[in-house]
């Protein structure tokens, strides 16, 4: 049998620290869009508190060049070491953190980037499942929420109908920070609607217009409009009627969905 990758050694390695019950491959590397810079996402999850630094560094350190591991609890609990010159991330989780349950009942609530964790369970490549944790959650999310995309898909039209009037305000009084804040907000809803009008799982916000061109239903020309929408000026007057009728396209594609 061939050796197993380092990947695997590390995956298997994981599972010795006390609550790691499985280990996923995710990012860029487990959707295929990798490219010579990419690093390695790997999620550690666990039921229960996280296991200490040390403990944690002691199960890395063998793969680390020099033996040396980092930590970073900014977005959640983080290891990073770099191994033959590449980095490598190892996330810990906490398998109730990703709502599975509840995405199917009664839904979760839309944040922007609302099914991105169902994304990473469903998308990624397991490592090591040595309890079925990530078996049967993986066997659920086959099908998509129809609850969660429910509730994403209902308040699609008043969300992006707001954001557009704050941009206009904004605008108006030449608040630049706030029309910058606005913006974003629209992109991130409409693109979190795009993906649920598809029952396509979030891919976050690397790549975004490369994954959005996969889906099956989409806004005309959307890469095209999308580009100009991002690369204008916030002064421009161009900003807000672009914005519109990308809100009004979606708009048609989500009635037609809800009838």
């Amino acid at each position: 049998m061939p050796a197993p990758s380092t990947d695997d050694q590390i995956a298997h390695a994981l599972l010795r620290i006390p609550g790691v019950r499985a280990v996923l491959l995710g990012g860029s590397r487990a959707t295929g869009v990798a490219d010579a810079a990419s690093d390695t996402d790997l999620y550690a999850l666990r039921s229960g508190p996280p296991a200490p630094e040390g403990v944690r560094a002691g199960v890395l350190a063998p793969f680390a060049d020099g033996g040396t591991v980092t930590h970073d609890d900014t977005w959640g609990v983080e290891d990073r070491l770099h191994h033959d010159g590449r980095l490598v991330e190892v996330m810990h989780f906490d398998l109730a953190e990703f709502r599975v349950d509840e995405a199917f009942d009664p839904g979760l609530d839309p944040n922007g980037y609302t099914t991105a964790f169902l994304h990473t369970l469903a998308r990624g490549v397991p490592l090591a499942d040595p309890y079925g944790d990530l078996t049967r959650r993986r066997a659920r999310l086959a099908t998509y929420p129809e609850a969660t995309a429910h509730r994403i898909l209902g308040g699609t039209r008043t969300e992006l109908a707001g954001y557009l009037e704050q941009l206009r305000k904004a605008q108006k009084r030449r608040d630049w920070a706030s029309v910058v804040h606005r913006r974003a907000a629209f992109q991130t809803a409409w693109f979190d609607a795009l993906f649920a009008l598809n029952r396509a799982y979030h891919p976050g916000e690397k790549r975004l217009l490369d994954h959005a061109d996969g889906l099956g239903t989409r806004v005309a020309d959307q890469r095209t409009r999308w580009e100009a929408a991002t690369l204008l000026q916030g002064d421009d007057a161009g900003v807000l009627p672009l914005l519109t009728t990308l809100a009004e396209d979606l708009f048609g594609l989500v009635d037609a969905d809800r009838r």
